[in-house]
C-alpha cells in the first residue's frame, strides 16, 4: 500500500509539473531544478512521502509563480500531518484550482478527523493580525475556498478577549464562527476578510442554556464518603462571572466547595466554565477540581473515586489522585464534539511529536505557539535580537547620566568633607581600620578613598567597614551600570575569593551575612512595600595592583525608584584598598529585533540569514524539529564576521510566550507563580564579577502540580559550552536565552573561508533547545525529558558509562593518589587491600608554595618573581626550614621539580586578565603540610594545544605513567581525578587560548573589560575531550584499572559552568564540612545539594567530610536524602554506619519523579530505582523542627506500584523503626510512618516473590 501511495504521489506531483511547464514554460524551461527533483525521485525506489512533499517545498518557493498567501499556504500545509491529502491540496494550490481572496487577514486550515460528515461545527482559534489588516471600524467573515466558490457564503465571525494595536486595529483576538459542513477526512481552507457588517445584537444568555435541560454533577467518593459540587446549586448560591457574550457563543465561569451532608469541604474545589454556541445544541463544559490542602496534621489520603455527569454523559475515573496544591481538568460537550484539527496556513512551522508548534511568518516573526493544540503567543514578535557591547566602556564617565554626588572625592580633603554624600553604615574599630581621603593618589586624579588596617604583619582575623552614598533616583525596569575604579596595597585581598557556590551564587543574595566579601553592593528602596534589598554588585578579586575598573550590570527591580551604593571591605590585617571614580550609568546598548524572511531548506529545517553592519557581519539561524523522537526543536545559529576586527554581544532568542499564571521551576522542590518581572536560576561564569548565566542548563515553565499539565522548556544542549542565561520576562511575556558571545581575529581555529565572497570571516557559535514537558511533577518533569532527550541525542550525557554496581560496595574511602610516584606503589596497595576507591590525582588549577609562611605577607609582584625564579631554575634550594632571606619552599612530599615544572606551565598557561596579568585566585596561609606555607593559586587553562602548557604537562605526567605501565601490576586504580574542577572559573585573554579554541566552542567577552577571551569551562572540556579519547583507546593498561573501567572523576567540582562537561564525568565528587549548627555548609545544603543531583541524574556522587561536627546527624540525613555516598577520615561509628547503609541504593539511578507524595509540605522525597529487579527505595526527609507522622501516598500510574503485592521496609534497623509496615489499598496504595526532625527514613519497596 506504501509503494502504490508513493506511486500516487509521483504521477501527481509530474502531472504538476506538466501543467506548471505549460503555464510557465520560460522560468521552468530556464531552470533545471524540477526536473533533476522529479527524475531523482522516479530513480529512488524507497522515495518517501516526506520526500515527496519536501520537493513540493522547493518547488513552490522557486519561482515567483506562486502568490505571496499562496507560497505561504503551500509550506503550512506541507508542515502539517504527512499525508495524500495535504500533497493534493497543495497541487491545486499550485495550480490554481484554490485561489485566494488579498483581503483576508487570516487563513485556516480545518482538517476534519471524525470521518463522518459534520454540520454545525463550532470553530475558534487563537488568531494574530499584522496592524491595519483589520481596522477598528471592521469586523471579520469567514468564506471557504475552492473552485465552486458561493459568493454567498460568508460566515459571521465573533471576536472576543480582542487587544488593540496603537491605531486601534485588531493585534489579536479570539475567534469563533459555525461551519456550516465538512466533508470527512477533508481539509476546508478558510479565510478570514474584514468586513462592514455588523454582528447580531442578539446575544446567547444563560438563561437559554438552562432552558435546554443542560445541568453538571461532580461526585468524589472516599471511603463511602461522597462529596458532590452541582452546577446547578453553584448557579444557584454562588455568583455567576459573564466572560463574554455575544451572538455566536457566550462564555461564563463560576467556582464553589465540594459539598458533604450539607458540609462544605473547603479544601476540596470546583470550577466550571460553560461556553454555549449559536443554537446552544453545543455547549461546551470545563471542568477543574483542585485540592487546596496546604498541611494537615493527621494523615490524610488522596484518592478519590470520581463520577461526573453531563445530561445524559457519564465520566468515571477510579483512584483518581488529587494530592495538596494538584488540580485536574476535564473537557465534555452537551451534543456532538467537534472533531477537527485548526493550522492557520501562512506560517513556517515546525511541529514536534510531542504537543509544540512554532511557525515564523514571512517577515521574520514567530506569529504562533501552540501546546497541546491551544495557542499561548503573547504577540508576534522577531525570535532573533542582537545587543552590541563593543567598545561600551568608552562611555565609561562618571555618572554620565546619573547624579551621584562626590563620586570621584575630589572636593574632598578629609572624611569629614564627605559627610553630606555618604555615610558609615558599618561601625569602623578605631584601633583596628582606618578610612579617609588620600590626597596623593586616584584614578586619573590626586584623591581617592581608602580603607587601611594599622598592622602590617599578617595575622588571623577579619575587620569590617562600610560606606554608603546618599539616594539617588533611578527609573524602574531600566538597565544601569554600577562600577568603580580599585588597587590594593598588596595587589589582591586576602578574604577575595572564596569557593565556587559561595562566591558565584550566595555572594549575589546577601549583604549581611557573616562572610561579606570585599565589594560594591547596590541597596534597593521599594516605593510600595518600603522593604530594603541589599544586594551584591560585584565583588573585588584578582589582580588589582594597579587602578581596576570593577562594574555590572543592574537592572532596577520594578517599584523602585532610588538606589544606594555601597562601599563595603573586609580586610585582614596589614592591608589597605582604594576606591576612586564611582559609575552609575543609565545602559546606553539595547538590543534590538532582527527581522528577515525565512527560507525552508530541503531537510525541512527553516533559517533566517541576518546581514549587520553594512554586510560586514552575518547571522545564520536554523530552526529544525530534531531528535530520534522528533520531540525538540533545535535552535543552532553562527555569527559570521568578515570586518577582522573583535567584537563583543548579547545573541538574544526570544519566544513570545503568554505563561501568565504559570510556574516556574527553581528546583526539584520549589517553584514560583509567574506574575510580574524576571523569572531565572542566575549565578555568574566567573569568580570574580558578574557575568550571568544559568545554575541549570535548562529552565522550565508550566502548569505545575496539574494532572496533564502543560509545560515548555528552554534549554542548552550538552555537547558545547556556552555562556547562557536562560529566563522568563513575565513584563515582555518573552522565554529567552541571552549568549554572551565574541568573535575575535586571533582565534584561528574558528575562521573560515566565504568562497562567495572571497573573504575571511571570524565566527561564533550558539545553540538552544525547545520542547514540551507534562508539568505535573513540575521541575522534576523539567530534569527528566531534559536528560530523556539528550542521551538519545547528545552522547548519553547523563547515563553511566560504567556500571559501578561492578565494584565491591564495600568501598569505605575515596583515596586521591599522585600516581606516578614510585614512593606511592606500597600505600596503593595497601588502599586497594583496605577496599579504597582509588584514583590518579591531577588538577585544573596551579597550586604552587611560595615560602614557609611568616607574619611578612607576601604582595603580587613578590610572588610572580617567586613564580618566574622558579620557571627559570634560578638559586632556589631545597631546604626542611624556613628562611627569611628569600625564594620559595615547601615541604617534602612534593618534589622541587614538580614545582618547577609547574612554575613553567603558570608563565606559559595561566589564565590572563583583561590586562594579560596572571590571575591569581589566591595567595593565603595553607598548613595542610608538614609546615605551614603560604601558598598562591593560579587560575589555568588546561587546553591540551597550548605549548607547554599545564594541559600537556597533565597528560605527560599524570596520564601518560599509566599507559606507559610505570607502575607495576600488583595495584589497581579505578581512575583519574581532576581536582578543583571549575572551582575559580575566569576569562582567560590570553593570546594561546584564544588562538587555540576548538571550532563549534564559542568565545565569550569579560563582563569587566568587555573584551573578548576564552571561558576556563571550554580549555577543561577540551582537555577531558583529550583525557577520554586516551582512556578509551584499547588495548589499555586493564591491569591496572579495576575491572578495565576506566574513570573520570571530578573533586570540588563548580557549578554551572560544568554543565557541558557531565559527557566526559563519570562520577562526581565533593569534600568540605558543614557549619557545626546545622550540619550544612558553602558546600552542603540545599540549594548546592538540589542541583548536584540533577546534573549527576544516573551518575554517582560521593562527598568526603572533613571534620565531625556537633549535628553530623543532619549532615548525613541530606547524604541519605539525596543518595550521596559519604565517607571521613575520622573514625565514627555514625558514619560507617550511614555509608554501609547507602550501599543498599545509592548506586541505583536516582530518578526525579518520586511517583509518591505525602501530606505535609515539610516533608522531602527522592527516589533510586533498580529497575531491573522493580526495586524501589525512597528517601524521605523531615525538614520540620518535630518529629512528624507522615502519609505517604504511592502513584499507582507508576508501573512498580501497580500491585498489591507490595512490600516496605525501614533499611535501617534503629529506634526509629516503630513498627511493621501496612500498605493499606483502600486509600490508593499508601502507608503511615513517624519521621524523626531533621532525619532521613529510607524504605525499600520491592514486589513479593510467592513460591
Amino acid at each position: 500500500m506504501k509503494n502504490e501511495t508513493n506511486n500516487l504521489v509521483i504521477f501527481l506531483i509530474c502531472a504538476s509539473l506538466i501543467f506548471i511547464n505549460i503555464l510557465f514554460s520560460s522560468q521552468v524551461i530556464a531552470n533545471s531544478f524540477y526536473p533533476k527533483i522529479f527524475f531523482d525521485l522516479n530513480l529512488n525506489s524507497k522515495i518517501e512521502l516526506t520526500d515527496a512533499i519536501i520537493a513540493l517545498k522547493k518547488i513552490s518557493q522557486s519561482h515567483d509563480f506562486l502568490e505571496e498567501n499562496k507560497l505561504k499556504s503551500v509550506n503550512s500545509i506541507l508542515n502539517q500531518n504527512v499525508n495524500l491529502n495535504n500533497v493534493i491540496t497543495t497541487l491545486q494550490i499550485i495550480s490554481g484550482l484554490i485561489s485566494f481572496d488579498k483581503q483576508a487577514a487570516i487563513i485556516l486550515s480545518i482538517q476534519d478527523n471524525s470521518g463522518t460528515v459534520q454540520t454545525q461545527v463550532p470553530v475558534s482559534a487563537k488568531c494574530f493580525f499584522n496592524k491595519g489588516d483589520v481596522p477598528a471600524t471592521k469586523t471579520l467573515y469567514a468564506q471557504s475556498i475552492n473552485r465552486l466558490r458561493n459568493n454567498n457564503n460568508e460566515i459571521p465571525v465573533q471576536m472576543n478577549n480582542v487587544l488593540l494595536y496603537d491605531d486601534g486595529s485588531v493585534k489579536n483576538a479570539d475567534i469563533t464562527f459555525i461551519l456550516p459542513h465538512i466533508e470527512p477526512n477533508i481539509i476546508q481552507i478558510i479565510e478570514l476578510i474584514p468586513s462592514d457588517k455588523q454582528l447580531s445584537n442578539k446575544h446567547i444568555t444563560l438563561e437559554e442554556v438552562l432552558d435546554t435541560g443542560y445541568n453538571s454533577t461532580i461526585e468524589l467518593v472516599q471511603n463511602n464518603i461522597s462529596y458532590v459540587a452541582s452546577l446547578e446549586k453553584f448557579i444557584q448560591n454562588n455568583t455567576v462571572q459573564k466572560i463574554f457574550s455575544g451572538p455566536i457563543c457566550s462564555k461564563w465561569h463560576i467556582s464553589g466547595s465540594f459539598v458533604t451532608t450539607n458540609v462544605v469541604n473547603h479544601n476540596l474545589n470546583a470550577s466550571f466554565d460553560i461556553i454555549a454556541y449559536e443554537g446552544c445544541e453545543r455547549i461546551r463544559l470545563d471542568v477543574c477540581i483542585q485540592n487546596k490542602t496546604s498541611s494537615l496534621p493527621e494523615p490524610a489520603f488522596f484518592y478519590y473515586d470520581l463520577t461526573m455527569s453531563l445530561g445524559a454523559t457519564q465520566f468515571v475515573r477510579k483512584n483518581l489522585s488529587l494530592h495538596p496544591f494538584t488540580s485536574w481538568t476535564k473537557i465534555m460537550w452537551w451534543g456532538q464534539k467537534p472533531l477537527i484539527d485548526i493550522y492557520e496556513l501562512n506560517k513556517n512551522q515546525m511541529n514536534t511529536n510531542n504537543h509544540l508548534s512554532i511557525s515564523i511568518n514571512n517577515s521574520g516573526e514567530i506569529d504562533s505557539i501552540m501546546i497541546d493544540k491551544s495557542e499561548f503567543l503573547s504577540e508576534k514578535k522577531s525570535p532573533i535580537w542582537i545587543r552590541d557591547l563593543t567598545n561600551i566602556n568608552q562611555s565609561n564617565n562618571p555618572n554620565l547620566s546619573v547624579n551621584l554626588s562626590n563620586s570621584d572625592f575630589e572636593t574632598s580633603s578629609s572624611l569629614a568633607d564627605i559627610v553630606n554624600d555618604w555615610s558609615l553604615i558599618k561601625a569602623i574599630d578605631p584601633d583596628r581600620i582606618e578610612m579617609d581621603i588620600d590626597l596623593k593618589q586616584g584614578y586619573l586624579s590626586n584623591r581617592s578613598l581608602f580603607f587601611r588596617t594599622y598592622t602590617e604583619t599578617f595575622s588571623e582575623g577579619t575587620t569590617v567597614a562600610a560606606l554608603m552614598s546618599e539616594p539617588v533616583s533611578v527609573t524602574e525596569n531600566t538597565l544601569y551600570r554600577v562600577g568603580c575604579y580599585v588597587k590594593s596595597k598588596a595587589g589582591y585581598l586576602y578574604q577575595g575569593m572564596n569557593n565556587p557556590p559561595y562566591q558565584q551564587l550566595y555572594n549575589y543574595k546577601h549583604f549581611n551575612s557573616n562572610k561579606t566579601v570585599t565589594g560594591i553592593y547596590i541597596k534597593c528602596q521599594n516605593r510600595k512595600t518600603l522593604s530594603e534589598n541589599i544586594m551584591l554588585a560585584v565583588p573585588i578579586s584578582g589582580n588589582i595592583e594597579d587602578w581596576r575598573l570593577f562594574q555590572r550590570e543592574f537592572l532596577v527591580p520594578k517599584d523602585v525608584n532610588e538606589i544606594q551604593i555601597i562601599l563595603s571591605v573586609r580586610l585582614m590585617p596589614g592591608e589597605t584598598v582604594w576606591f576612586d571614580k564611582i559609575l552609575l550609568n543609565k545602559n546606553d546598548r539595547m538590543s534590538v529585533p532582527l527581522l528577515q524572511k525565512p527560507e525552508i531548506k530541503d531537510d525541512g529545517s527553516i533559517e533566517q540569514t541576518f546581514k549587520l553592519n553594512q554586510e560586514k557581519m552575518d547571522i545564520n539561524v536554523s530552526y529544525k524539529v530534531a531528535g530520534q523522537n522528533k520531540d525538540h526543536i533545535l535552535i543552532s545559529g553562527i555569527v559570521k564576521d568578515y570586518s577582522s576586527s573583535e567584537k563583543v554581544f548579547d545573541l538574544i532568542f526570544k519566544l513570545p510566550i503568554n505563561a501568565i499564571g504559570w510556574n516556574f521551576g527553581i528546583d526539584a522542590h520549589s517553584y514560583d507563580e509567574i506574575n510580574v518581572g524576571i523569572y531565572e536560576n542566575a549565578i555568574s561564569s566567573v569568580s570574580h564579577a558578574w557575568h550571568p548565566i544559568s545554575l541549570y542548563p535548562y529552565l522550565g515553565i508550566g502548569e505545575f502540580n496539574q494532572i496533564n499539565g502543560r509545560g515548555i522548556v528552554i534549554a542548552l544542549p550538552p555537547d558545547i559550552p556556552q555562556n547562557a542565561l536562560l529566563r522568563y520576562n513575565a513584563d515582555t511575556q518573552t522565554l529567552e536565552a541571552i549568549f554572551h558571545l565574541a568573535v575575535s581575529p586571533k582565534a584561528d581555529k574558528l575562521k573560515a573561508f566565504d568562497s562567495e565572497r572571497n573573504a575571511t570571516y571570524n565566527s561564533s557559535e550558539f545553540k538552544a533547545m525547545l520542547f514540551y514537558f507534562d508539568s505535573e511533577w513540575g521541575f522534576r518533569n523539567v530534569i527528566k525529558k531534559y536528560c530523556q532527550i539528550s542521551n538519545e541525542n547528545y552522547g548519553n550525557p547523563f547515563e553511566n558509562k560504567i556500571n559501578f554496581m561492578d565494584y565491591n560496595l564495600e568501598y569505605k574511602k575515596y583515596e586521591q593518589i599522585t600516581f606516578s610516584k614510585e614512593k606511592q606503589r606500597e600505600t596503593i596497595a595497601q588502599l586497594n587491600e583496605n577496599k579504597v576507591f582509588v584514583v590518579s590525582y591531577s588538577m585544573s588549577e596551579f597550586w604552587i608554595p611560595l615560602k614557609y609562611y611568616d607574619n611578612n605577607r607576601i604582595n603580587i609582584s613578590q610572588a610572580e618573581e617567586i613564580i618566574s625564579d622558579f620557571s627559570l631554575d634560578n638559586s632556589v634550594e631545597w631546604i626542611e626550614e624556613p628562611t627569611l632571606a628569600g625564594g620559595a619552599y615547601y615541604d617534602s612530599r612534593t618534589p622541587l621539580s614538580t614545582i618547577q615544572e609547574l612554575s613553567k606551565c603558570v608563565m606559559k598557561s595561566s589564565a590572563l586578565d583583561e590586562n594579560y596579568n596572571g590571575i591569581i585566585n589566591q595567595i593565603s596561609k595553607k598548613t595542610w603540610a608538614q609546615k605551614s606555607f603560604w601558598e598562591s593559586i593560579w587560575s589555568a587553562n588546561i587546553d591540551p594545544d597550548i605549548p607547554q602548557g599545564l594541559g600537556r604537562w597533565l597528560l605527560t605526567r599524570r596520564v601518560y605513567p599509566i599507559m606507559e605501565k610505570i607502575e607495576t601490576s600488583d595495584v589497581q586504580a579505578n581512575g583519574m581525578m581532576l581536582d578543583c574542577l571549575l572551582s575559580t572559573p575566569v576569562i582567560d585573554h590570553r593570546p594561546d587560548a584564544i588562538q587555540n579554541i576548538d571550532k563549534g566552542h564559542p568565545l565569550t567577552y569579560d563582563p569587566l573589560s568587555y573584551k573578548a577571551g576564552v571561558h576556563t569551562s571550554t580549555s577543561v572540556l577540551e582537555y577531558l575531550k583529550k583525557l577520554r579519547q586516551i582512556l578509551d583507546k584499547e588495548p589499555f593498561n586493564s591491569d591496572i584499572f579495576q575491572n578495565n573501567n576506566k574513570v573520570i572523576t571530578a573533586n570540588v567540582w563548580g557549578i554551572g559552568t560544568v554543565n557541558s562537561l557531565v559527557n566526559y564525568i563519570d562520577y562526581y565528587g565533593g569534600e568540605g564540612q558543614g557549619d557545626s549548627n546545622d550540619g550544612q555548609g558553602q558546600n552542603w545544603n540545599f540549594t548546592i545539594l538540589n542541583y548536584r543531583r540533577a546534573i549527576a541524574y544516573h551518575k554517582k556522587i560521593g562527598f568526603s567530610q572533613f571534620k565531625i561536627n556537633n549535628n553530623v546527624g543532619h549532615f548525613l540525613a541530606l547524604a541519605k536524602l539525596y543518595g550521596i555516598k559519604v565517607i571521613s577520615d575520622n573514625e565514627n561509628i555514625l558514619f560507617e554506619k550511614t555509608s554501609n547503609l547507602m550501599n543498599q541504593y545509592c548506586y541505583f539511578n536516582w530518578d526525579p519523579i518520586p511517583y509518591a507524595i505525602t501530606n505535609n509540605q515539610n516533608i522531602r522525597i527522592e527516589r533510586f530505582e533498580n529497575k531491573e529487579d522493580a526495586i524501589n527505595y525512597l528517601s524521605v526527609y523531615n525538614s520540620d523542627n518535630k518529629n512528624l507522622e507522615v502519609l505517604i501516598v504511592l502513584d499507582t500510574r507508576f508501573d512498580h506500584f501497580q500491585r498489591s503485592n507490595l512490600s516496605i521496609e525501614n533499611i535501617e534497623s534503629t529506634i526509629d523503626n516503630n513498627g511493621e509496615i501496612i500498605l493499606s489499598e483502600e486509600n490508593g496504595f499508601s502507608f503511615s510512618y513517624l519521621i524523626p526532625s531533621k532525619r532521613t527514613i529510607v524504605f525499600k519497596i520491592s514486589p513479593i516473590v510467592r513460591y
